[in-house]
C-alpha cells in the first residue's frame, strides 16, 4: 500500500496495541465520519499533522505525538483489545510538531457540516468520550498492563536524549530536535551514516541486508524488512499484535505494488525541508528486497506556481539525486525503480521556506499627536490608521487605554476614533500596537480641551451731542454696545463730576434701563451721562458721553461755487474758480479754495479769495476742487466743484534747447538748457544726442541726456552738434539742433604737460601738491618775483597709467603766463643736475603744443612730440642722447 507523505512505506496495520505513552503521548483528535480503518488512514495521510493512526471500536483517531518513543506501539492484552490497531505514518522526531506538556483531547470532522451525527453532538459528550478512552486505558491493570517486555516496534537504541547546541553525541551523530521543548533533541546518526547491530553509526554502504549490499538510510524501513524477512519464512507461526496487514491506499495498481508473491518496496526517504538562502538538497532511493540492477527515474511532479525556474537536477537516472537552484515553495519528485519486470516508486516531499525575516517592531502613530479643541466644539477625532509595521502592515492589535475623565469607554474596533461630548481638561490617550509577531509600540495622543472664552461687553454711549437751544430735548444712543453673548443689563447714570458752574444741573431721564436715553429740559451748559452694560456672565463695561448745550447762535454761513465746467484744451485764458455767491446772516470772513483730486496738481491763484483761478497747464481729465468759508464767529461751511478738461486735438509740442553757444578753454562743464520746450499740454520726455557730424570726445554726465538740461564735460577745441527731441503725453514729438563751438585756450602755447613716473592709482592728492610746490621753487627768480604755478587739468596715459599734470606758470605780480619753452627749458635744465628734485620722477616735460622748429628742417608731430625731418635730413643723435636730448634734424 502507499501514502505518499509516509515516513513509513508500506503502511503496516498493527494490531492489539496502544501507544506507550498513553496520556502523555501528545494530541489525540477523533475523526468523525470515518468508520473503517481505510479512510482512517487515508485521512491521516492528508494530515501533516497526523503522526499516528488508532482505530479502537470503529473509532478513528489521528495523533500527534510529541516524540516517537511515546508513540510507540505496545502489544495490549484483554478482550478490549481486540479492536484496537495502530498506523505509523509520520516520524514525530523529524516534524516535531508534538505538544510537549499537555494532553489534548481534540475532535475533528472533515466532512461536510450534518453528514455525521455523531458531529452534532455537543462539545462535553465529545471530551467526555475521549476522556473515557484515556482513562480506561490508564486505568488497566494486572493482565491488561503494558508489556514491557515485547514492544511491537521501538527505536534504536543508540538513540538518545540530548541537548541542542551541546557536544552530548557520539562521532557522526547529530542532535535532532524531537520535540516543542526549546533544546531538547534525539541522538541519530548524520546524512549517510547508519547505525548498526553494534548500535554504531557507520556508512551506508556498509550495511548488508540478507547478505547482499544495500544502501538504507531508513531505520524503521529496516525494521520492515527484517519483518518481511521473518514473515516470509514463519508467517505461519506469527503471533498475534505483529505486522501482518497491508492496506492498499490510493488506486489500485499504485506505487510499490505487483501482481508476484515478491514486491519491489521503494522510499524515497523522509520528506526534506530547507530554508533559503540554502537551495540545494539531495535525495535518495531505498529499495528491497536488494539488488545491483535497479534502474532508477526521477521526475518532478509538482513545483512552486510562482517560480518560472525549475531549478537544476543532477543524477536523474541514479539512485540519488542533486537538487539546485530552488525556490521559495513546495515540490514534489516521484523516483520510479524497475528491475526484471518489478515496478516501485515512491514519492518525497521537498519543503524551501522563504529566509528568515528579522522582524522590527510596529511604530504606533496617532494623528493629530496634539490637539485642542475650544468650547462649543466637544468632538475631536484621533486616526491611528498610520501605525505602521514592516511585515506589510500585519498590525494584529490596537488597544487604547481610556483617558481619566472620559466616561464614554466605547472604543470602536476600527483604527479611527472619536471622542464626543468632551469637558475642560487634558486628555491622554494611550495606543498600543501589536504585530504578528508578537512585537509592541505605544504612543500617547494629548487632547487639550479649553473652556468657552466669554468676552466682556463693549459699552457705547454714542458720540458726544452739541444742541443749540431753543431746542433742549435729546436721545442718546447705547445700542451700539456690543457682547459676544448678549447683553443682559443696560444702566444710563448721570456722572458724578457733572457739575457746570460749580453745580450739577437738572435734567429729566427717561429709558435709563433701555439702549435708548431720551433726555428733556435741557439748560445751556455741559451734562455727562456713563452708560453701563452687564452681559449674562456679570461682566460689565463703561462709557462716557458728553452733551453740550448752547444758546441760540446765528447760522452758519452758505458756500456757494459755480456749475460744475468743462472746458477744450487748447485754452487761451487760465480758469476762473467764482465763489463770490456765498453767503451768511452776518456775512462771510474767510474763504478757502483747495484742489481735491484731478490727474496733476494745479496752482490756485488768490486762494484765499471769493474769486480764484488756475494758471498751470491742465491736462485732460477730471478735476475737483473744494471751497470753505467762515463767518465771524468761526461758523462753516463747504461746496464742491468739478471741472472737466477736454482735449479735442493734439497740438504737437516745441523743441527749444536754448540756441548755439560758444565757449573757450578750460572749461569744467557746459550746460545746454532745453527747458524752454513747450506743449499746449505737457512735455513727458526729454532726448539728447549727437549729430553725426559733431565732435565724438566729451562726456555727458549724469545720464543728462534724457533730462531738459544736458551737462557736458572733458571737452575740446572745435564743433558739436546736439540735437534735442522733445514728446507729449500723445507721442507727438519736435526736434531742434543747438550747436556748441568750443575754443581753445588763448594760452595754449604756454601750456606744459608733465608726465610722472607712478600710478595714477596710487597718486594722492598730497603729492600733487608737493609737486605744484616743487615747480614753483625750482621756477621762483633770484629778484623775489612771485611765481604761481596753475593746475589745467590731471589726466593719466591711456595705457600705462602714468599720471599726466597740464599746468601754466602764471607772474604773480604781471598775472600774466610765462612763455612755455622758456618754463620747459628751464625745468629741463635744474633736472638734468639733479632729477630727484621732483618726485615721483619725471619721465616727460613738454609743452602741449610742440614748439619744436626741428632745425628748421622739418615739423614737430603734435602727440610723438619727435621731428618729422624733410629729405635728405636725419636726427643728429649724438645731440638727442649726448647733447640736449632735443628731438632735431640737424644732420644732412
Amino acid at each position: 500500500m502507499n501514502c505518499p507523505a509516509s515516513d513509513y512505506k508500506p503502511l503496516k496495520v498493527i494490531s492489539h496495541v496502544t501507544p506507550k505513552g498513553i496520556s502523555s503521548v501528545g494530541q489525540y483528535t477523533k475523526m468523525s465520519g470515518h468508520r473503517t480503518l481505510l479512510s482512517c488512514a487515508q485521512s491521516c495521510c492528508l494530515r501533516s499533522s497526523c503522526h499516528v493512526v488508532f482505530f479502537h471500536n470503529d473509532s478513528c483517531f489521528h495523533i500527534t505525538c510529541r516524540s516517537m518513543k511515546l508513540c510507540e506501539p505496545v502489544k495490549r492484552t484483554g478482550s478490549k483489545y481486540s479492536k484496537s490497531s495502530m498506523i505509523l505514518v509520520r516520524n514525530a522526531d523529524l516534524s516535531a510538531t508534538g505538544d510537549a506538556d499537555t494532553l489534548f483531547l481534540t475532535d475533528y470532522n472533515d466532512n461536510p457540516p450534518g453528514a455525521d451525527e455523531e458531529y452534532t453532538e455537543s462539545k462535553q459528550r465529545r471530551e467526555e468520550s475521549l476522556d473515557s478512552i484515556v482513562n480506561d486505558y490508564m486505568s488497566d491493570g494486572g493482565a491488561g498492563a503494558l508489556d514491557a517486555e515485547r514492544p511491537v516496534l521501538s527505536y534504536d537504541s543508540g538513540d538518545r536524549i540530548c541537548t541542542l547546541g551541546q557536544s552530548e553525541c557520539s562521532a557522526n551523530e547529530v542532535c535532532r530536535k524531537s520535540s516543542n521543548r526549546r533544546r531538547q533533541g534525539v541522538c541519530v546518526c548524520s546524512q549517510g551514516w547508519h547505525r548498526d547491530e553494534r548500535q554504531i553509526c557507520e556508512p551506508i554502504k556498509s550495511v548488508v541486508v540478507s547478505g547482499v549490499g544495500h544502501r538504507n538510510a531508513d531505520p524503521i524501513l529496516d525494521k520492515y524488512a527484517a519483518e518481511e524477512d521473518s514473515k516470509e519464512t514463519t508467517s505461519e507461526q506469527q503471533p498475534t499484535g505483529s505486522i501482518d496487514t497491508d492496506i492498499p491506499i490510493g488506486p489500485k495498481g499504485s506505487d510499490n505494488s505487483s501482481s508476484g508473491s515478491t514486491r519491489l518496496v521503494v522510499s524515497a526517504g523522509r520528506n526534506q525541508v530547507i530554508q533559503l538562502p540554502k537551495d540545494e538538497v539531495t535525495l535518495s532511493a531505498f529499495v528491497l528486497p536488494a539488488s545491483q540492477s535497479y534502474k532508477y527515474e526521477w521526475q518532478l511532479i509538482s513545483r512552486p506556481s510562482q517560480s518560472e525556474d525549475i531549478g537544476n537536477m543532477e543524477g536523474a537516472n541514479t539512485d540519488q539525486i542533486k537538487l539546485s537552484r530552488l525556490a521559495a515553495g513546495n515540490y514534489t519528485f516521484r523516483v520510479s525503480v524497475t528491475s526484471d519486470g518489478l515496478v516501485g516508486a515512491s514519492t518525497v516531499n521537498v519543503t524551501v521556506l522563504p529566509p528568515k525575516r528579522l522582524n522590527k517592531p510596529p511604530v504606533a502613530v496617532i494623528k493629530p499627536a496634539n490637539s485642542t479643541v475650544q468650547l462649543p466644539n466637544k468632538d475631536t477625532v484621533l486616526d491611528a490608521s498610520f501605525s505602521t509595521d514592516d511585515n506589510n502592515n500585519k498590525i494584529v492589535k490596537q488597544a487604547l487605554v481610556v483617558p481619566i475623565g472620559y466616561t464614554n469607554t466605547k472604543f470602536p474596533s476600527n483604527p479611527t476614533l472619536q471622542l464626543k461630548d468632551l469637558l475642560p481638561g487634558l486628555y491622554q490617550l494611550n495606543l498600543t500596537v501589536t504585530d504578528s509577531d508578537g512585537a509592541t509600540n505605544s504612543t500617547i495622543a494629548n487632547v487639550t480641551v479649553l473652556k468657552e472664552i466669554d468676552y466682556p461687553p463693549t459699552a457705547n454711549a454714542g458720540q458726544d451731542q452739541i444742541i443749540f437751544l431753543p431746542q433742549n430735548d435729546i436721545t442718546l444712543m447705547g445700542n451700539q454696545s456690543t457682547d459676544d453673548k448678549g447683553i443682559a443689563l443696560w444702566q444710563w447714570t448721570r456722572a458724578p463730576d457733572d457739575q457746570s458752574s460749580g453745580k450739577q444741573i437738572a435734567v429729566d431721564m427717561d429709558g435709563t434701563s433701555t439702549p435708548f436715553l431720551h433726555l428733556s429740559k435741557l439748560e445751556v451748559g455741559v451734562y455727562k451721562f456713563v452708560l453701563k452694560v452687564t452681559d449674562t456672565a456679570n461682566q460689565s463695561s463703561q462709557a462716557e458721553v458728553h452733551v453740550f448745550v448752547k444758546p441760540e447762535n446765528n447760522r452758519p454761513p452758505l458756500a456757494v461755487t459755480p456749475a460744475d465746467m468743462k472746458v477744450v484744451l487748447p485754452l487761451d485764458k487760465s480758469v476762473i474758480l467764482d465763489g463770490s455767491k456765498s453767503s451768511d446772516d452776518t456775512g462771510v470772513t474767510k474763504w478757502l479754495w483747495e484742489q481735491i483730486d484731478g490727474p496733476k496738481q494745479l496752482q490756485i491763484v488768490k486762494a484765499n479769495e471769493s474769486v480764484a483761478n488756475v494758471t498751470n497747464k491742465l491736462f485732460p481729465g477730471e478735476y475737483g476742487f473744494r471751497l470753505t468759508v467762515w463767518d465771524a464767529k468761526g461758523a462753516n461751511s463747504s461746496a464742491a466743484f468739478k471741472l472737466t478738461v477736454i482735449q479735442e486735438k493734439n497740438s504737437p509740442p516745441v523743441a527749444n534747447g536754448g540756441g548755439d553757444r560758444t565757449v573757450t578753454l578750460p572749461v569744467s562743464q557746459v550746460v545746454l538748457n532745453g527747458s524752454q520746450s513747450y506743449d499746449d499740454v505737457e512735455i513727458v520726455s526729454y532726448e539728447w544726442c549727437r549729430t553725426q557730424d559733431s565732435l565724438a570726445f566729451g562726456d555727458i554726465l549724469d545720464n543728462s541726456s534724457y533730462s531738459p538740461v544736458l551737462r557736458l564735460t572733458n571737452l575740446i577745441a572745435g564743433r558739436y552738434l546736439f540735437k534735442l527731441t522733445v514728446a507729449d503725453n500723445q507721442g507727438a514729438q519736435a526736434s531742434e539742433v543747438v550747436s556748441l563751438i568750443v575754443k581753445p585756450s588763448p594760452g595754449v602755447m604756454d601750456e606744459i604737460e608733465l608726465i610722472l613716473n607712478t600710478d595714477i592709482k596710487a597718486f594722492t592728492s598730497d603729492q600733487m601738491s608737493m609737486v605744484l610746490k616743487r615747480l614753483e621753487l625750482l621756477l621762483s627768480d633770484t629778484d623775489g618775483q612771485p611765481i604761481k604755478v596753475q593746475l589745467i587739468k590731471l589726466d593719466t596715459t591711456t595705457h600705462s597709467r602714468r599720471v599726466i599734470l597740464v599746468f601754466t606758470v602764471i607772474n604773480g605780480k604781471t598775472n600774466k603766463c610765462l612763455p612755455g619753452l622758456t618754463v620747459v627749458k628751464q625745468l629741463k635744465q635744474k633736472l638734468k643736475t639733479d632729477s630727484s628734485l621732483i618726485t615721483p620722477e619725471v619721465i616727460s616735460l613738454e609743452t602741449m603744443v610742440c614748439q619744436n622748429e626741428c632745425s628748421n628742417h622739418g615739423s614737430c608731430d603734435q602727440y610723438s612730440k619727435r621731428c618729422l625731418c624733410e629729405a635728405f635730413w636725419m636726427e643728429d643723435l649724438f645731440r638727442y642722447h649726448l647733447g640736449d636730448r632735443e628731438s632735431n634734424c640737424g644732420h644732412y
